[in-house]
C-alpha cells in the first residue's frame, strides 16, 4: 500500500465523513480504520487528516492530536492554503511565459480554487492541437501516415530531421 496515497471512503457519509454501522449505531469510518490498525483513540485526542481529505480512511494519513492542537493545524492549513492562492493570483505569466494581461485568461474548468488560471493563448494551443489530431488520426505522431499515391497504411518513424519514413506496411501486403 502506497503510504502517501489517499483512500477513499465509497460508502455511506455523514457530514462528509465515511460511517461505518455497527450494532445499534453508527462509526466514522476513519476513527474505525485508526482503531483497527492502532488501537482505541486516546481519550482526550481527535484524529487529524494529515492529507486533508474528509474521506481518506488511510492509517498512514491519520494522527491523533488534542482538540487545541487539531484547531492549530487547521488554521496552519487555512493559512498555507490562503497563500498558497495568494501567490497564484498574483501570478502575471502561464507556465509558458504569456502575459496574461496581453493574451487573457479564464478559470480553469472544473476548478473551485479563484487562482487556478488558464492563458487563453495555451488554450487556443490545445484546442488546435486536439482538433488536428482528430481530423488525423493516421498522423505521424500517431505512428502511421497514409501514402494516397499506394493507398496504403505504413508503420512511420520520425527522423532527425522531424519527417516521417515508412518503416514497413501495416496493410495491403503483398502476398
Amino acid at each position: 500500500m502506497d503510504a502517501a496515497a489517499c483512500i477513499l471512503w465509497h460508502g455511506p457519509r455523514s457530514g462528509g465523513y465515511g460511517i461505518v454501522a455497527h450494532g445499534r449505531g453508527t462509526t466514522r469510518a476513519h476513527r474505525h480504520v485508526y482503531s483497527e490498525c492502532f488501537g482505541p483513540i486516546p481519550d482526550g485526542y481527535v484524529l487529524h487528516h494529515t492529507c486533508g481529505e474528509k474521506l481518506c480512511i488511510n492509517p498512514a494519513h491519520l494522527q491523533p492530536l488534542t482538540q487545541a492542537d487539531h484547531m492549530r493545524e487547521h488554521d496552519n492549513m487555512e493559512r498555507a492554503r490562503t497563500t498558497a492562492l495568494a501567490r497564484k493570483k498574483a501570478r502575471t505569466h502561464c507556465d509558458r511565459g504569456h502575459s496574461f494581461a496581453e493574451h487573457g485568461y479564464v478559470r480553469k474548468p472544473g476548478s473551485r480554487d479563484a487562482g487556478s488560471r488558464q492563458c487563453m493563448a495555451c488554450q487556443r494551443d490545445r484546442i488546435r492541437e486536439r482538433v488536428e489530431r482528430r481530423r488525423s488520426p493516421l498522423s505521424p505522431e500517431a505512428g502511421y501516415a497514409l501514402s494516397m499515391d499506394e493507398a496504403r497504411v505504413y508503420d512511420v518513424q520520425v527522423n532527425e530531421a522531424g519527417e516521417a519514413e515508412p518503416v514497413a506496411d501495416v496493410i495491403g501486403e503483398d502476398e
